[in-house]
């Protein structure tokens, strides 16, 4: 478990990024990284070649934005006199900090500089005003620093992910996620329109951003390739160890493979029954037949359920288990409510989707990852046809 002193610390840095200086400059700094792509200011400072939605610069992007854009104005410092003289007060200016020519090169241009460099002259969260330790009661440096900037990390991580999903990054247009996400005003015209805000109108200060928000464009959605979407495994793998173990905790408390009907959970049984990780490393079960002998109609097994046949020619044990698969169908069967019975085009019309190509990845690896041979239980090996053609023929 964690220590006292651990569990004061973490506390103290959960309350202080919502509910205080936090809970104000967490969503501020998100606008700021959000409206400066979309605005005049950014279209003229931001690097020619940068794009909001590459992953690998959104560190840089957002230490950048808070250097550039300072959430916290300064503090007060109260210098305690001797004697009966009052007290002296000090302002310390961290948005002046910030842009020190002394610290930073070309202070007021908009470039992304080394984490190492915002980690050693960053002061916009006070991060010298320790005494001695961050921990110590007298300090004044912000103790969640780094949970704020996770956490705006991870939202602008979940908006880059939103685009990246629907586009191969192959077309060259660094600039598709204005294309997909809109910015409209906040507020709807006499017609009800929210309507599109053009770069001027949308401006910045030290202290804030014009209200607006960001729409998704379902047609350009849409009209993206159909080859572009099976990205699920790709972005599985760029996902920190962190973010898949939360896809995996997600999935495990709600599988949608639990909820659908009688002839997917068969099949789903099935391949559980048929495929055994521990016969062999490489398993001849889920193997194409392509390579085999023609078969015939003969070859097919076909099941208790509209719509289930299965080749089973070639297979030394080919009896045994199409007992063993009939035996467990046709229980279901007799165990099934009878309103769980949908003839086929019912099923059409009644499709559960996916919420997106990453739940579908995670799910499907919940549902057949304990069931697949080693070669096989991998998460690149599920977005190719070939992949998906050696998982589901049997």
């Amino acid at each position: 478990g964690m220590s006292q002193e651990n569990l004061t610390a973490f506390a103290s840095a959960v309350a202080d990024a919502l509910l205080f200086a936090g809970g104000q400059s967490v969503p501020s700094v998100i606008q700021f990284a959000l409206a400066v792509p979309y605005s005049k200011w950014g279209e003229e400072n931001l690097p020619s070649d940068f794009c909001l939605t590459t992953e690998q610069t959104l560190p840089s992007y957002l230490w950048e934005i808070v250097r550039r854009f300072p959430q916290v104005s300064g503090f007060v410092l109260a210098e305690r006199s001797f004697g009966s003289d009052p007290e002296q007060y000090h302002f310390l200016n961290l948005q002046m900090g910030q842009l020190d020519p002394m610290a930073f090169d070309a202070p007021l241009a908009f470039k992304l500089r080394p984490l190492a460099e915002y980690h050693k002259k960053s002061v916009g969260f006070a991060e010298p005003a320790v005494a001695p330790l961050l921990s110590s009661p007298n300090s004044r440096a912000c103790p969640a620093r780094d949970l704020a900037m996770a956490m705006v990390l991870a939202f602008m991580r979940q908006f880059a992910m939103s685009v990246n999903s629907l586009t191969s990054g192959e077309q060259g247009d660094k600039d598709i996620y204005k294309k997909l996400w809109v910015a409209r005003a906040r507020e709807p015209d006499e017609n009800g329109i929210h309507r599109r805000l053009e770069p001027s109108e949308i401006e910045l200060s030290m202290y804030g951003t014009s209200s607006f928000v960001l729409a998704k464009d379902a047609t350009v959605a849409a009209a993206m390739p159909a080859q572009e979407l099976a990205l699920s495994a790709q972005q599985v793998e760029s996902l920190s160890g962190a973010q898949k173990a939360m896809i995996k905790e997600q999935t495990r408390a709600h599988n949608k493979f639990d909820d659908v009907n009688l002839h997917t959970k068969s099949l789903i049984a099935v391949v559980g029954l048929l495929v055994e990780p521990e016969r062999e490393t490489a398993s001849t079960i889920v193997k194409p037949p392509f390579a085999q002998a023609p078969f015939q109609e003969s070859d097919i097994y076909v099941g208790p359920l509209p719509g289930m046949r299965m080749i089973f020619k070639g297979e030394q044990d080919e009896g045994d288990e199409l007992l063993r698969v009939d035996a467990v169908v046709r229980a279901m069967i007799n165990a099934a409510d009878p309103t769980d019975f949908l003839s086929l085009a019912e099923d059409e019309s009644e499709l559960m989707f996916f919420d997106s190509s990453i739940e579908a990845a995670a799910a499907i690896n919940a549902t057949f990852g304990p069931h697949l041979p080693a070669q096989y239980n991998t998460w690149p090996l599920l977005d190719t046809d070939e992949g998906m053609a050696n998982l589901c023929t049997i």
